[in-house]
């Protein structure tokens, strides 16, 4: 009775001494984990997307053009968080002055209404000649951003081999004409092993 009540004992120290410890990484050299999406993928793709439109006419125009960003598709059979990707590309922009972006639409109806809301508290008159003469030319886009991502996973023989390509466009909202497109593909394989090894 006694050995087993100090093997016990000595059990539940052991595990307790165990702990985790959490390491912060720089996300452009994390190691991968597995072949699944992850924000290394999402860097990688905003910076071809960046250094391609870094060579582009429309990122030499002055004033900077104004761009307007649409959700990107995800056509692949798992969750990517594609605004992420939208985010990451239009800051880089935005920070390098080569384009002026215009407020995602559930948050263009908010910045609108705090507009209202703030001309009517130092304003009697909100639908006054000329509070809405100064609406009425709030900036228009030049450029629709959008694209879409695809992916084909296949599997056999312990191996899982996922592809994903990555397509941006930009297009003039006037002529319709898609005047900048940029593809990334990136390839992972996984090799699954018997107990890691």
């Amino acid at each position: 009775m006694k050995k087993s009540f100090f093997l016990m004992m000595v059990i539940l120290l052991l595990l307790s001494a165990c702990s985790q410890k959490v390491v912060r990484e720089d996300p452009m050299t994390a190691d991968e984990v597995t072949a699944d999406w992850d924000i290394k993928d999402i860097n990688i793709i905003a910076e071809a997307m960046v250094d391609s439109l870094r060579d582009h006419y429309l990122a030499r125009q002055t004033p900077p053009a104004v761009i307007v960003v649409l959700d990107i598709k995800n056509k692949t059979y798992e969750h990517i968080n594609t605004k992420a990707i939208t985010e990451t590309v239009v800051t880089a922009l935005i920070k390098e002055r080569r384009f002026r972006a215009i407020a995602e639409r559930s948050r263009r109806a908010d910045i609108q209404n705090e507009r209202f809301y703030r001309d009517d508290v130092e304003s009697d008159d909100v639908l006054s000649s000329e509070n809405l003469r100064r609406y009425r030319h709030t900036i228009g886009a030049d450029y629709v951003m959008y694209g879409e991502i695809t992916g084909i996973e296949k599997r056999g023989s312990g191996v899982r081999d996922v592809s994903y390509k990555m397509t941006l466009k930009i297009v003039d909202v006037d002529t319709t004409i898609i005047e900048w497109q940029e593809q990334k593909d990136i390839r992972k394989k996984q090799k699954n092993s018997f107990l890691g090894l």
